[in-house]
């Protein structure tokens, strides 16, 4: 919306071209290069309330001089979230509303809950363990990096075949060891 006016939340827009070179500005710090970074903010101007740009040209500047010309002074990630998020409106109605899914621009409060949220290690091992367990049981013996490699094609991340090892000596099974091809077993001296 145009600077000053009212968001329904009742924030205070800061005004499209301040949006504008905000969004501009977090495109070139993320790598985009000024010919999309311009399409991008095309984009956005055509669905702003009133379509940016309507007033004369000495208050709504062509697009292509909010865009900066490189991306040295572009913050990219780190610009101030707080004037970010209460600039732009974002408010934890909004997000839970949208299912956004921002992760930087994001208010307090949403961060902390989604922090709160987030599922501790010691549930995630369990769970990957019950899941190994039906696995076996149902597929029979496999070594570490056999289970490793399931573990990933199931969406376990992190799990490499150390890992595998150490849930499948928890649960009671002993790792199907594999030996190498085309050598003979050494002989103990």
């Amino acid at each position: 919306m145009k600077r000053g006016m009212k968001y329904p939340d009742g924030s205070t827009s800061p005004g499209r071209c301040f949006m504008l070179k905000l969004y501009a500005n977090f495109l070139r710090g993320s790598g985009l290069d000024q010919a999309a970074t311009v399409t991008a903010l095309r984009y956005m101007a055509a669905n702003m309330k009133p379509p940016y740009p309507s007033d004369p040209p000495d208050q709504d500047p062509p697009l292509i001089n909010l865009c900066p010309m490189n991306t040295q002074h572009a913050p990219g990630g780190a610009g101030k979230t707080t004037r970010s998020v209460s600039g732009s409106g974002i408010s934890a109605d909004v997000i839970q509303a949208n299912d956004l899914d921002l992760q930087t621009i994001r208010p307090a409060d949403v961060a902390r809950a989604a922090y709160q949220a987030r599922p501790l290690q010691a549930d995630m091992i369990q769970e990957r363990r019950y899941f190994a367990r039906n696995y076996i049981e149902k597929n029979g013996p496999r070594s570490a990096r056999r289970l490793a490699n399931v573990y990933r094609q199931n969406g376990f991340t992190g799990a490499n075949h150390e890992t595998a090892n150490q849930d499948l000596h928890a649960l009671g099974f002993v790792s199907v060891s594999i030996r190498p091809r085309g050598g003979r077993p050494r002989r103990k001296v």
